[in-house]
């Protein structure tokens, strides 16, 4: 007799082991979810029951005997999930139910395929018998994989059922091309019966692997067996593809779908190019996306699903991608003809799809993915197929289309593709349309605008624009959940890119002076945004950010290339008239628009403060009067150009051209003491401290010239002139400081730019939501 197995026992002990594991982690679960006793007071006395008539109130001693009602018992947690432990057993188990089985389909696979090998080299074997053998020993290895699926011997059946596809397929190759016994056409009945066959199998079996056998050996078998591009050929692979759509429908098996595409692509691509006819060409183009376009729905047509599988997804992509190529591949060379077909092709996806989102448009998203598709494929065909200015005007038109469906339906999807095909127009406008490595070089061909570019920058603007108000509306009505996108930050989005749209542009179409004006303009209107939507800090920084940028450049430009820094001298050797007629109106255009709307900006700041940015009025005050001592330094500047040109329209008419250009830094420097005189004392008589600090900072400036470059340049008569000047206004300005001081409050009346005014914040806005 003998004793018990020690294998056996350690895998019982393992047992128990895990067992006991799995009880400890129990116990505690159920013991948190018993009720804990409640302690009952005992009753000091023995309390009679009251007459059933008189409720009285009950005694102390009563209430002390009577139990408080037990709270309702907390739900049960749910029971962890306990991770299944792997043993000796498990792995076992793998082993000898599946990795054999496969090891043991490839021996006999390799043995039988040695044999042949021996026995045709020696002539046992003739071609005939050769496949005949090869035909009988596949169907037997199918049809043994078939029993063993009814068996419930699934990983030997799966193994046999692959061995007889690949065998059967073998020999339909050897009785075809290589020698020569049937018609390939013949050979290739032989494969689609072979595909019914196993498909059969596979549905009754349920096996996918055993589907994808028979998917592979059909659509792979006209290159095999060498079959030419014909309609019989299409006609073959359409119906495998027909039956793999087919199987979609009845199992979710997606993989299936893909795996036909990649494996058909290619051929038809190979028929796609030997086709002559257009007509032909497209419907089969047409038919082959829309099978495809089937086979990847499968049951999410029938049914909504929460998620899409990545397989299906893929497939609508590239058949979306393959479908597109072969149009602008292979159609004939007419642009027209090839937008059509694509805008078909488009418009199909849509109808696959419209059933879905009008059913449920925010709960299907396999139905959103298509509708995707269908506006990504429209995009993309539009970008290719349109050339010139239809090509951005045509993806502007799409995308603002996409934006209204987003913000009408409330779906993130088509913003999200909305946003991307209007990158797509954007990217053209500024790499085709408008080139960026050309800014600023002016096409002087007619009206500013008028050139088709001009065009297409005034379409963009205007949808940019209308996309805001549009955003605006909708998140006014219900505001979106998720990412901050309020109703102000939407119309300022919108409205400052309208507003870049064409301040770019401008820098193609107009020349500097006129161009530093269109800037500062702009530069006022993205102000004047900010001061609708001041209520939401966002959109003010945004709105405030983009109209300070363009008064900076346009500053920039004004100062750089319009009117730079050497127009403040007179120059001998240049006559004039011709350089003041040119130089000093242009000059003075540009200088008086950027005081302007510096002035405006000052104006809007402190009127309508962004109360939600700065931390109190006062703060607003200081930008606005930064932006208000801005234009006041513009309004110098354009002053002493005034100047210096009417000096310079004397050189070569009368006296001396030096002693003319020293004339000028005489009087340039008597202007810059009074005006910095002037503001200091108007900012002490009323009080206006930006108007004091303005002063002080100009007349600062104008005593560094006399000291610095008056003293060291002029004669001694004009050396005299400049210091006595200089030192009476400074007395002056220091009398009247000293007397308006004393009699000044303790705090300014005003710290902005003019007198106090009733704070503006009360006022209503269209955009502050």
């Amino acid at each position: 007799m003998t004793g018990p197995d020690p294998a056996r026992l350690a895998h019982l002990e393992r047992r128990v082991e895990e067992l006991e594991a799995r009880m400890a982690s129990i116990a505690p679960v159920a013991s948190a979810a018993t009720v804990a006793p409640v302690a009952w007071a005992p009753a000091t006395a023995p309390v009679a029951q009251p007459a059933p008539v008189a409720q009285p109130a009950p005694s102390p001693a009563m209430a002390t005997a009577q139990p408080a009602a037990l709270p309702p018992a907390p739900p049960a947690p749910p029971l962890p999930k306990l991770a299944r432990s792997r043993s000796f057993a498990d792995l076992e188990e793998q082993l000898s139910s599946r990795l054999l089985a496969w090891v043991g389909g490839i021996a006999l696979v390799l043995g039988a395929m040695f044999f042949l090998s021996l026995a045709f080299s020696r002539g046992w074997i003739g071609p005939e018998a050769r496949v005949l053998i090869g035909l009988i020993a596949g169907a037997a290895a199918l049809g043994a994989g078939a029993w063993l699926f009814e068996r419930r011997n699934e990983t030997p059946a799966t193994v046999l059922a692959g061995v007889g596809v690949g065998t059967v397929s073998l020999a339909l190759f050897a009785a075809s091309p290589l020698y020569h016994f049937v018609p390939t056409d013949v050979a290739l009945a032989g494969s689609f019966v072979l595909a019914v066959a196993t498909a059969a199998i596979a549905l009754r079996a349920n096996s996918q692997a055993v589907a994808a056998f028979g998917l592979v050996a059909i659509t792979l078998a006209p290159p095999v067996l060498g079959a030419s591009p014909n309609l019989v050929t299409i006609a073959f692979l359409g119906a495998a593809l027909v039956g793999t759509a087919l199987i979609s429908f009845r199992r979710s098996w997606p993989w299936l779908a893909l795996i036909a595409f990649v494996a058909t692509a290619p051929q038809a691509a190979r028929w796609f190019a030997d086709e002559p006819s257009a007509t032909i060409l497209f419907a089969g183009i047409l038919a082959f996306w829309a099978v495809n376009v089937v086979a990847a729905s499968g049951t999410a047509i029938a049914t909504a699903r929460r998620t899409v599988h990545r397989a299906s997804a893929s497939l609508l992509v590239l058949n979306a991608l393959f479908a597109i190529g072969a149009i602008h591949v292979y159609l004939p060379g007419d642009p027209l003809v090839r937008a059509i077909g694509v805008l078909i092709l488009a418009s199909a996806q849509g109808v696959l799809t419209l059933e879905l989102l009008l059913r449920r448009p925010s709960r299907h998203p396999f139905g959103i993915l298509a509708a995707g598709i269908a506006v990504g494929t429209l995009a993309i065909g539009i970008a290719i197929e349109l050339g010139g200015v239809a090509r951005p005007i045509g993806l502007t038109a799409l995308a603002l289309a996409v934006a209204w469906v987003a913000c009408s339906f409330r779906d993130r999807s088509a913003g999200a593709w909305a946003a991307a095909i209007g990158s797509l127009a954007l990217a053209d406008f500024v790499l085709i349309q408008y080139p960026i490595q050309q800014f600023g070089r002016v096409r002087p061909d007619g009206w500013p605008f008028a050139s088709p570019e001009g065009i297409v920058a005034i379409a963009m603007a205007a949808a940019l624009a209308l996309i805001g108000v549009v955003a605006w509306r909708s998140f006014a009505i219900a505001p979106l959940r998720g990412p901050r996108w309020t109703a102000a930050l939407a119309l300022a989005g919108g409205t400052l890119g309208a507003i870049v749209v064409i301040a770019y542009g401008a820098a193609f179409e107009l020349w500097a002076d006129i161009l530093v004006v269109a800037w500062a303009a702009l530069g006022v209107v993205a102000f004047g945004l900010a001061a609708l939507v001041r209520r939401d800090e966002r959109a003010w920084s945004v709105a405030a950010l983009g109209g300070g940028g363009l008064i900076g450049i346009a500053t920039f430009v004004a100062l750089a290339i319009v009117v730079p820094a050497a127009r403040l001298g007179v120059d001998p050797q240049h006559h004039g008239a011709l350089r003041l007629e040119i130089g000093t109106t242009f000059g003075v255009v540009s200088l008086g628009a950027l005081a302007a709307a510096l002035t405006v900006v000052a104006w809007l700041l402190d009127r309508w403060p962004a109360t939600t940015v700065f931390r109190s009025r006062h703060d607003a005050a200081v930008v606005a009067a930064a932006a208000a001592m801005s234009a006041g330094a513009v309004a110098i500047y354009l002053v002493s150009i005034v100047i210096v040109g009417a000096f310079q329209a004397r050189v070569g008419i009368a006296g001396d051209p030096r002693e003319t250009a020293t004339q000028a830094q005489v009087v340039l420097s008597i202007v810059w003491v009074l005006a910095g005189a002037g503001a200091f004392a108007a900012g002490l008589i009323r009080g206006i401290s930006p108007a004091r600090m303005f002063g002080l900072g100009l007349l600062s400036l104008a005593a560094a010239k006399v000291f610095l470059f008056d003293l060291a340049a002029l004669d001694v008569a004009y050396r005299v002139l400049s210091l006595i000047g200089l030192g009476g206004v400074l007395l002056a300005s220091s009398f009247v400081a000293n007397r308006f001081r004393s009699k000044r409050p303790t705090a300014d009346r005003a710290q902005s730019v003019g007198e106090a005014i009733p704070d503006a914040t009360a006022t209503s806005d269209a955009g502050g939501g």
